[in-house]
């Protein structure tokens, strides 16, 4: 089968970095990358790092407004896709890139998969709970990273066919992370094995208001720990637009540095005592393994890894965060294995053979 690809951030190219080798055995694909993250340390780092497929295509989005920088992606897949002719199309995730290939997808009548199916965080302001929500009424396929996931989708009768696979970033997190571990943690930062906190923030509701972005900082700085902090670029222009950076920046025991690759963040994540974040690959990385974490959101799309007072939602209330940080952490008390046990891309695959 001849199976096209469309991805174009940072979680979507941990996803088929573990999906393409496995893929690839029995079926011919082709990477549509549209552009959406086009900087290198966003973008083609990842493809370096993970030894990904050079994208045969590139859209060249590039940065806009959600509605405008869809419309392009849609008008170029519309062209795209019929010279293709694929017998299958995946999209991944809940990003701009995963609507826009539904959107082209569909209105091309072409069938294709949806990969990690099913999130839901119940917050419809947020562009990805619209992404998620169209993408998987319009899908063929369901692919499904826990039975919840699945249940989810039958209870809101979604059209296509739901299907637990487990998850391609736990598959991603156990390949990698031998290789993480050979590389380091950059040695300048002179930090010690489970005596700092892993901290990243990247979503607009956090960043992009101002009285939120304020909470962050102030959560900053309450911490007394070293704190590691990958700036996005996102988050550090809000904080100097909001006059929050150098406030930010003497603080003394937080760390602030360039973007980072996905082997660094492994890295840092396994060697951290807490991770803080409102990123929803680095919640599962850090159950995964075995490292608590603390949600800088009011909502999870991942309800299973806060079973067990494991990880906890703070939103950003600097208290909560004080108060989890100075506990010791709680046990899992749902299994890893039912994300898959790091053969999601094997059953993917495995499905995709037999249609």
């Amino acid at each position: 089968m001849r199976v096209v690809s469309i991805v174009g951030a940072r979680p979507q190219f941990i996803k088929i970095a573990a999906l393409s080798p496995v893929l690839r055995r029995k079926h011919e694909e082709i990477i549509v990358h549209t552009g959406q993250h086009y900087d290198f340390l966003l973008s083609q780092v990842f493809f370096d790092q993970l030894a990904i497929p050079k994208p045969d295509y590139f859209l060249g989005a590039g940065s806009d407004t959600n509605a405008r920088q869809v419309s392009k992606m849609v008008a170029a897949l519309d062209d795209l896709l019929p010279r293709l002719k694929p017998d299958l199309v995946l999209v991944y995730g809940d990003t701009n890139s995963t609507l826009a290939g539904a959107l082209a997808t569909a209105y091309n009548h072409l069938p294709f998969g949806h990969v990690e199916a099913g999130l839901r965080s119940y917050q419809k302001e947020m562009p990805e709970e619209t992404n998620r929500i169209v993408a998987d009424h319009l899908a063929d396929f369901l692919f499904c990273p826990t039975p919840h996931k699945v249940q989810i989708l039958r209870s809101e009768k979604a059209r296509g066919r739901a299907v637990w696979t487990g998850d391609l970033m736990l598959d991603a997190a156990l390949h990698f992370l031998p290789l993480a571990r050979q590389n380091g943690v950059d040695p300048h930062l002179k930090i010690s094995k489970g005596e700092y906190l892993y901290v990243t923030l990247h979503r607009a509701e956090n960043v992009d208001s101002r009285l939120r972005l304020q909470k962050v900082v102030r959560i900053l700085e309450r911490l007394k720990e070293p704190v590691i902090f990958p700036i996005h670029p996102r988050t550090q222009a809000r904080l100097k637009k909001f006059d929050f950076w150098e406030r930010v920046k003497k603080r003394k025991n937080v760390f602030l540095i360039e973007p980072i690759g996905y082997l660094q963040s492994l890295a840092l994540l396994e060697g951290a005592r807490f991770c803080l974040t409102d990123s929803g690959g680095l919640q599962r990385e850090a159950f995964f393994f075995d490292k608590p974490c603390l949600i800088l959101r009011s909502t999870t799309e991942w309800p299973e890894i806060l079973k067990g007072n494991f990880s906890r939602l703070v939103d950003l209330n600097p208290a909560e965060v004080a108060k989890w940080t100075a506990r010791d952490k709680g046990k899992r008390s749902y299994p890893v294995r039912l994300f898959g046990g790091g053969r999601a891309a094997e059953n993917i695959v495995r499905f995709i053979s037999s249609l």
